[in-house]
């Protein structure tokens, strides 16, 4: 039995997940401890479960994740080889058990820990990765590059670590590499939760994560 203290589950999941006494084949089980101390009440354990899955995700999202729409995992001070693979064992724990998965992640990243490779285009990952006006405007360029749109289209890659001289024949390909390197600290972290992400063909092909 887990507990797991409300406003903590981040920590706390991550903690008891990292724990090598938890194998493939261990029940685990939850208590939602409350601010007072009580044991929250629930018609089901499942139901516990879902509630501790769901403020992980939530605070995951916040501190371990950037991004808008799609949400790219970085490298953080305090989390290593351990934590990592605890957050794939939980994601894999939470899938197989409960069909509870963090659909906001990028998908590059899954695919990633899945198939060892992405097949999802960065690019239009890194479009939802960044603000709207600035994925409007580089979709523009690419559509059609405007000479007044330079400045403001320099800032924006500069603000990604640009350092080449924009131009219309080059910008396709300086995108694309931005968008390459934006997901490279993601292939660290995932180079750890792949460890504990051992997935079954029929989990692979539920989640439309295929090498076709």
């Amino acid at each position: 039995m887990i507990r797991i203290h409300r406003g903590h589950a981040l920590n706390e999941l991550v903690e008891a997940f990292s724990n090598t006494l938890i194998s493939e084949n261990t029940k685990v089980k939850f208590q939602m401890v409350l601010p007072n101390g009580n044991i929250e009440a629930a018609q089901d354990e499942g139901g516990v479960t879902r509630d501790c899955l769901t403020e992980f995700w939530e605070s995951f999202y916040a501190t371990c994740t950037l991004g808008r729409d799609s949400k790219v995992p970085y490298l953080r001070h305090d989390y290593g080889h351990l934590q990592w693979e605890a957050v794939g064992k939980i994601i894999k724990f939470g899938y197989k058990e409960f069909d509870f998965f963090p659909v906001e992640i990028a998908k590059p990243f899954i695919e990633y820990c899945v198939l060892g490779e992405a097949k999802t285009d960065l690019k239009q990952t890194f479009f939802s990765y960044i603000s709207p006006s600035e994925a409007s405007l580089l979709q523009q360029a690419l559509t059609e590059y405007r000479d007044e749109d330079l400045d403001e289209l320099n800032d924006i890659l500069q603000s990604y670590d640009c350092r080449r001289l924009l131009k219309p024949e080059n910008i396709e390909t300086i995108v694309q590499e931005i968008a390459q390197r934006n997901s490279s600290e993601a292939n660290v972290c995932n180079r750890f939760v792949q460890s504990a992400f051992v997935w079954v063909d029929d989990k692979q092909n539920s989640l439309n994560v295929t090498q076709s």
